[in-house]
Formats: structure tokens, C-alpha cells, sequence
């Protein structure tokens, strides 16, 4: 199963993100992985209305820094005898420093309180949408109220028929893993969800197709077969992968809904209660799918629920040290 071992904790000074750390926590340390804690003080203007010879912007900056890492320190100091753990504060901008930091020390897991964005609540705020594109190692956004286990998981995958297999079944691989890992360590019910849409089905109701309504109902009933043996292909291969003793634990079940992903996937996850979502944000090809774009980002603005984010094998993320 999936095993991490550098993760990478996103400290944030105004924002109640204990339950979140105490995760990464518990995490680090049943994987022996180190674990780092950091926190960014985004740049502060000098025309924010204090005077100058009061409070410089240095001033002010250093000493949000300051408290940043006696927080820090204060949260990390009784983990320190059992986890190999680090500290430290960063001036920018606050997706972009995070980013920085997975580039130079290779975490391969971020973990972070989830925002809240503008007049709007909303789970993922800016940051966290940036992160959801641009991160290249896994993310972790975890919802405010969701301090116990998590009693339903649902990973969401995906398949495309004019894709690449090796990287989607790779990617796939990942997200079971990954579910599969967190539904064992938590006790928790695992759904594996899949949206089939037949994408040619209003191209092939038109009179130039020259098809009658039986023939496009088998084409639909086709490719709901298919996709329904290519979720049982990756059942069975993830029986493989995870182990046999924890899959008879985890008991996962399936899920094959009719509809486009962005509609369906949102409304499978409210009709499960899933308090974690794990699922891809970017796919190799640029087909409208589950796992690309502004698919992926419509589904994380209407799910209620942690999201555990994952990138393709070889995604380069277009941030530079």
C-alpha cells in the first residue's frame, strides 16, 4: 500500500488547522516519515494605514513571523522524541512558497486546513485550488469538523477510452492505493466511483447517422458494459496491490453512475455522506473528462468534504524555484 515519506504540513497562524495537523502527525509517524511544518506570512503592504515611524513593514513582518514559529514550535515540541520533525517560516506568496518547498526538498504528500474563499464560503479557497493545479505531489485539503476518523471514503476514477492506458492505470493505481491505505488505518466504509457518460450519443441520434434507436441503445448499453468490466479489471487489480487480508477488512464497493462527472460524482459523494474524496486533478490528455481542469474544479466547488488530491506520473508543475 501507499506509504509517504516526507510530508510537508501547511501551518496557518489565523486559521483552527490542529485537527489537520494531528493527521499529518499520526501519518509521519506510522510511515517513519519526516515531517515538516511550515507557515507563510504573505508580503504586508506599506500603505495597510499604519504609520511608518509607529511600525514599519519589516517590524510588523518580523513579528508575524515570530509568533508564526513559537506556535509552531509549541505544536511540534511533543511530537519530537517520535517523529523526525522541522520548522520553518516563509515570506511570499503563500502557494507559490509551498510549491518551492515540495521542488527543493521532494515532499511527496502536502497536508493543509482547507480555506474558505471571499463573501462566499466555499471549502477551497484560492490557495488551495492553486495547489489542487500546480502541486506536483499529492494534497491533502482537510475540511474544518472532520477531527474524528472518517467514517466513508470515495475514490473516484476514471477511464478514457482515447487515453493513455499506462498513465491512467497508473494514476488509478495511486488513488486506490491511497483509499484503499486511509480506509484500513481508519475503519472506514470505501466506495470506489466511476462516471460513464456515452460522449457520441447525441452525435449518433442525428438523422446524418443514419442509426436506428435500437442501434443506439446497444452503443449505450456498450459502453456501460465497458466501462463496468473496466471497473471490475481495476477491482481485481487493486485486490492485487493493496493485499488480501486488508481487502477483506475494507470490503470496498463500487459505484457506476450514468452522467457527466462534474454533475454525478458531486451528488454520489452527498448521497454516501463521504467525508473524504480522493481523486485526480489533471489527466495526460486533453479530452473533457473526471480528472481534468475545470471538471476536476467544478467537483471541488460542489463537494462538502475533504479532498486528498493526486497528479499523474510525470506531471511538471509549472512553478520554478
Amino acid at each position: 500500500m501507499k506509504r509517504f515519506s516526507n510530508i510537508l504540513f501547511v501551518h496557518q497562524l489565523a486559521v483552527e488547522d490542529k485537527p489537520a495537523f494531528e493527521r499529518a502527525a499520526v501519518l509521519a509517524e506510522e510511515n517513519k516519515a519526516r515531517l515538516k511544518v511550515i507557515e507563510i506570512i504573505e508580503e504586508v503592504s506599506p500603505d495597510i494605514g499604519v504609520p511608518v515611524p509607529v511600525l514599519s513593514t519589516d517590524v510588523l513582518r518580523n513579528t508575524l513571523k515570530e509568533e508564526s514559529r513559537e506556535q509552531m514550535e509549541e505544536l511540534v515540541a511533543p511530537l519530537r522524541k517520535k517523529i523526525d520533525i522541522e520548522v520553518d517560516v516563509f515570506t511570499g506568496t503563500p502557494f507559490l512558497e509551498i510549491i518551492r518547498e515540495v521542488l527543493r526538498n521532494r515532499q511527496d504528500l502536502v497536508i493543509k486546513a482547507a480555506d474558505k474563499d471571499g463573501l462566499i464560503t466555499r471549502i477551497f479557497g484560492s490557495t488551495d485550488m492553486r495547489l489542487l493545479r500546480k502541486c506536483p505531489c499529492a494534497v491533502w485539503l482537510h475540511k474544518h469538523g472532520h477531527d474524528k476518523p472518517y467514517h466513508r471514503i470515495l475514490a473516484a476514477v476514471d477511464f478514457d477510452e482515447f487515453g493513455d492506458p499506462e498513465g491512467e492505470g497508473s494514476l488509478n493505481r495511486d488513488l486506490m492505493d491511497l483509499a484503499a491505505s486511509l480506509a484500513h488505518r481508519e475503519h472506514s466504509e470505501l466506495y470506489v466511483g466511476h462516471a460513464w457518460y456515452p460522449r457520441s450519443a447525441e452525435l449518433l441520434q442525428t438523422r446524418a447517422s443514419g442509426l436506428t434507436e435500437d442501434e443506439i441503445n446497444e452503443y449505450i448499453n456498450e459502453t456501460r458494459a465497458c466501462n463496468e468490466r473496466r471497473l471490475d479489471e481495476l477491482m481485481g487489480s487493486a485486490q492485487t496491490w493493496v493485499g488480501e487480508d486488508v481487502w477483506r477488512k475494507i470490503k470496498p464497493q463500487t459505484r457506476l453512475v450514468k452522467g457527466l462527472a462534474r454533475r454525478v460524482i458531486p451528488d454520489l459523494a452527498e448521497e454516501l455522506r463521504a467525508e473524504l474524496i480522493v481523486m485526480g486533478t489533471v489527466r495526460h490528455t486533453g479530452i473533457e473528462g473526471m480528472l481534468i481542469g475545470s471538471t476536476a474544479e467544478t467537483i471541488l466547488h460542489r463537494i462538502d468534504c475533504s479532498v486528498l488530491a493526486v497528479k499523474p506520473e510525470g506531471f511538471v508543475t509549472p512553478v520554478t524555484i
